[in-house]
């Protein structure tokens, strides 16, 4: 499968995501350079990682329907993975 209808734009989704976890992992350690941590409280850092698993999400449910529009999947296909993709997502609210 090589998708491409949306130029690929469905991984700077996922892209972000890997950004904001390196920030979360790396909340209370100091920067190299200036030494500070970032400190984000608990309910600051709570509402990252849902951003985060919403890009994640995003870009799953992009990514299959990049295949579709491409030809790349048909239609049973492309229902078949999102479903799937919903359901792992409900799973693991």
């Amino acid at each position: 499968m090589s998708g491409g209808h949306f130029q690929y734009d469905e991984f700077k989704m996922q892209h972000m995501a890997e950004q904001i976890d390196f920030e979360i992992q790396h909340n209370d350690l100091p920067d190299p350079q200036y030494g500070q941590t970032n400190g984000y409280s608990k309910e600051v850092l709570f509402y990252m990682q849902y951003t985060r698993d919403a890009l994640m999400h995003s870009h799953k449910m992009t990514k299959h329907l990049d295949y579709l529009l491409s030809g790349d999947t048909g239609q049973e296909d492309y229902l078949e993975r999102v479903k799937n993709e919903l359901q792992v997502r409900k799973v693991n609210k």
